[in-house]
């Protein structure tokens, strides 16, 4: 799961720059993703909540992230701000990103 770190924070939206390159959108299949979403979905809760991204980048990075850092990640993955990430907002914020890195958003 090491390929959702993010490593570095700047201008201009550094985030999603760094958040597309170590998710490696065009590289991994759609069921890479699923796959780490349960993965990633530690309770089975059929979500991701901002204490499982937190968990899962202290394991990227070996110590705990900013607390900016996850809630960016909320903010990109989280559509509709109910405070949890489901499967569909997931493939949805990865189709997004795709779109926009291959030049059709």
């Amino acid at each position: 799961m090491a390929f959702f770190g993010v490593t570095s924070l700047g201008p201009p939206n550094p985030f999603q720059s760094n958040l597309i390159n170590a998710l490696g959108i065009n590289v991994f299949s759609d069921e890479e993703f699923e796959s780490t979403f349960r993965r990633v979905d530690r309770d089975g809760s059929g979500a991701i909540t901002p204490d499982e991204v937190e968990d899962l980048l202290t394991e990227t990075y070996g110590f705990p992230p900013l607390e900016e850092e996850v809630k960016m990640f909320m903010e990109e993955f989280d559509l509709n701000q109910d405070g949890k990430v489901t499967m569909d907002e997931f493939k949805c914020a990865l189709t997004r990103m795709r779109e926009k890195l291959n030049g059709k958003a």
